[in-house]
């Protein structure tokens, strides 16, 4: 195995099953180059799971004496200054309830100058028998170089036969030799305390500390061992060995359970988090671990139920708005200072600055820990080199807008769409028409990759901030008016391609002729990193063709779930293979899923729940909203409603970017005549005074007016008056909206 993957990081053992070992390492080889190329409810554990009880507990416990007496918690060994002795130290794991399928943990200490470990063996161990008398199938205990300390991950059975360790306790799984420097010291006696414990931040991945039943994994109660190294130099010292005569079990050991006094830590089942979500992810707790290649493998070949069954739902980007409005201005309280209403009965009460729904799980800015991380790939650093990378989508951006490109042989016209225009703006300009806009996206290199792209035009609305025009500081759009294109069309007809408005008024979505040449629009050009693996992409980029259905547990991207891809979480784990498991970003341009994938659940009480985004919608405007509102109205409207879906009443306006996950573009617009812009079959709103519907926020270029979703244009406008309360002319001005609601987002599980 260290030939075939060449890890100089680790020394060790790593044992498998002898008839099961040769195609797993075949697996493995394969998942290394193929990375290149690249329902059910869980089922828990039978009992409760609780910390430091007398459940689950992994403790340290050393010997001085080559094995024969074991000591728990703490440990005195003394020596003269500058001298060495050696020490055995093991691993025990105790359960009292459930079938385990395997465990990992880390083991490390915390002064590297006094304790060093120099093997780790699983012989003579519990483990060597754990499988109905012999080996697991998978064992990876190993030094990891570098963290001060070892890791182990046991997969117990593999095959059919599915052999699991019952409730036992003291099960031994692991020993180490362990070398003790006396350090000197100007004065003696000196003690230096040495902690020994288990850890989750050892190894690249980090491998956790965790127990298997049912493929969930399990965090146990957890003991260190405090070693008290005297260096002195007179008194006794104390002589020691590492000798344990090939077993590191003595009698007793495999009996009742103890209880878990010292040291404890965790407990419990890992709480479930979500997107980013892994495409190595199959038991739905949103990390990747050895819980999910169990999992996999369990139900693969032992019958347990299929992988993680709810597609992970993954909330819409904020819009960013904080601040909340009146009808023409800042909403203020009775001293003049902005805030937002504190009651429901409040006027303008429950709009975007309010509540302020969406991903939130970086806060906005670029740098450390921050949604936008900055990119300098020239030398020295200049922003037109530079690349931006959305923490929260995944996607990488260019950080500058393009220059239209050099004309191409033949002249635009030639790589024009039909009609070609005729008039196209000249080289090295900051604006172009769509034509050029796609090439010189197409044609860019930067940061060591040419596969960037038009973006959609929900990828464009992710970057959309609703409190400011743009951020300079992450994004500079050279043009004046701040108009950057789309790949996606409104129609089939390929005549009026989608634009995002990042200028004075607040982003909008909109569309213009591709010919316009009165107005052409900027670029900013984006990728997909390798490993990103997205189902929700439109299906309108033809160098993006629609891929496999997504598949839970396929770690390696390949379209499937099978052994290999077990294998591949277990060599990413534990063996270094380096081939991280691909990441799914959600939702960025929810149309065009798979076939076999239904995004909205009809739940037969006039709701509709959107997998995707977690958000709950009304299937029709409810009884009362088909009529016209004002802004005021509508949020008034919303507010109130608490019968429909009952018992919800919760029920809102959705935001801007909410509303505008419901837009349906491109070919799927086209499939009906007159096109329909909005998700066929799941919903039922008639066109009747028109399919137009108020949003929650604001515009800040603009205080008396607010977003408007027009389903009958596919399009979201920002130029609505608030108050207007009937319908007028059929002007952008003064069309007043109706009322569509939403709620959310869920979890996916109601």
């Amino acid at each position: 195995m260290k030939t075939l993957l060449s890890r100089p990081w680790v020394r060790g053992t790593m044992g498998m099953n002898t008839t099961r070992r040769a195609w797993v390492l075949a697996l493995l080889c394969a998942a290394a180059h193929l990375a290149g190329l690249g329902g059910g409810s869980p089922a828990h554990a039978t009992c409760t799971h609780v910390c430091c009880g007398q459940e689950y507990e992994l403790k340290v416990q050393v010997s001085i004496n080559g094995g024969t007496t074991w000591y728990a918690d703490s440990m005195w060994i003394y020596g003269n200054p500058n001298t060495t002795r050696d020490i055995a130290v093991r691993t025990v794991l105790s359960v009292d309830c459930g079938d385990t399928q395997g465990w990992s943990f880390g083991l490390t200490h915390d002064n590297a100058s006094v304790l060093e470990v120099l093997n780790v063996t699983t012989t003579g161990t519990h483990v060597v028998t754990i499988q109905n008398g012999g080996p697991p199938d998978f064992d990876a205990t190993e030094i990891r170089e570098g963290f001060e300390g070892f890791t182990q991950a046991v997969a117990i059975d593999f095959g059919s036969t599915a052999h699991k360790l019952a409730p036992k306790a003291n099960v031994v799984v692991a020993g180490a030799c362990y070398r003790v420097t006396f350090p000197t010291s100007g004065s003696y006696p000196v003690t230096n305390p040495v902690d020994i414990e288990l850890s989750d931040q050892i190894g690249e991945p980090p491998v956790k500390t965790i127990l298997v039943q049912g493929g969930i994994p399990i965090v146990p109660c957890v003991r260190k061992l405090t070693l008290n190294v005297v260096s002195r130099t007179s008194g006794s010292t104390t002589s020691s060995s590492c000798n344990i005569g090939g077993t590191w079990i003595v009698s007793g050991d495999g009996g009742a359970p103890g209880s878990c006094g010292l040291g404890g830590g965790g407990g419990g089942a890992v709480p479930a988090s979500f997107p980013p979500f892994s495409c190595g992810e199959t038991n739905g707790d949103g990390t990747v671990d050895l819980s999910d290649a169990v999992r996999l493998l369990c139900f693969l070949f032992q019958g347990c139920a299929s992988p993680f069954g709810e597609f992970p739902v993954r909330s819409v980007t904020k819009t960013m708005q904080d601040t909340c409005y009146t009808d023409d201005g800042v909403y203020t309280d009775a001293q003049g200072f902005p805030t937002c209403p504190a009651v429901e009965s409040d006027t303008f009460y429950g709009q975007d600055g309010q509540f302020q729904f969406g991903e939130a799980n970086f806060p906005y800015g670029s740098g450390p820990g921050q949604r936008y991380s900055i990119n300098q790939n020239g030398t020295p650093a200049v922003i037109s080199d530079d690349t931006v990378t959305d923490n929260a989508t995944g996607l990488v951006w260019t950080r500058q807008s393009l220059l239209t490109p050099a004309v191409p042989a033949g002249g635009w016209a030639a790589l024009d769409l039909p009609p070609p225009c005729s008039d196209y703006p000249a080289e090295g300009t900051d604006s172009m028409l769509w034509v050029q806009a796609n090439k010189a996206a197409e044609d860019l290199s930067r940061g060591g990759f040419d596969d960037w792209r038009l973006p959609t035009a929900l990828e464009l609305i992710s970057i959309g901030h609703y409190e400011q025009a743009i951020d300079s500081s992450i994004f500079e759009i050279q043009a004046d008016n701040k108009r950057v294109w789309s790949q996606s069309f409104f129609t089939a007809n390929a005549e009026s391609p989608i634009y995002f408005n990042f200028g004075s008024f607040s982003a909008h979505l909109n569309t213009d002729n591709r010919c316009s040449s009165g107005l052409p629009h900027s670029v900013l050009a984006v990728r997909r990193p390798a490993g990103f693996q997205d189902p929700t992409l439109h299906d309108d980029n033809p160098a993006d063709p629609p891929g496999p259905d997504f598949t839970y547990g396929d770690a390696n991207g390949d379209g499937a779930a099978d052994i290999s891809d077990a294998v591949y979480i277990l060599a990413w784990l534990f063996l270094g293979s380096g081939l991280e498991p691909c990441n799914v970003f959600l939702p960025m341009s929810p149309s065009g899923l798979p076939a076999s994938f239904q995004r909205f659940k009809n739940n037969g009480n006039g709701t509709v729940t959107d997998w995707v985004t977690g958000l709950m919608w009304a299937q029709a405007p409810p009884a009362g909203t088909e009529e016209m509102f004002d802004w005021k109205g509508a949020l008034a409207r919303a507010k109130n409603e608490n019968t429909l879906g009952a018992p919800n009443d919760d029920w809102r306006l959705p935001n801007v970017a909410e509303m505008a996950t419901l837009l349906v573009h491109g070919a799927e617009a086209n499939e009906v005549n007159p096109p329909q812009f909005f998700p066929r079959g799941a919903f039922t709103v008639a066109a009747g005074s028109g399919r137009i519907f108020w949003s929650s926020t604001t515009d800040l270029g603009a205080a008396d007016y607010a977003f408007k979703a027009n389903f009958d244009l596919g399009v979201i406008h920002n130029v609505r008056f608030k108050n207007q309360k009937s319908a007028g002319p059929m002007n952008l001005d003064h069309e007043p909206a109706r009322v569509w609601l939403v709620r959310g987002p869920i979890d996916g599980r109601e």
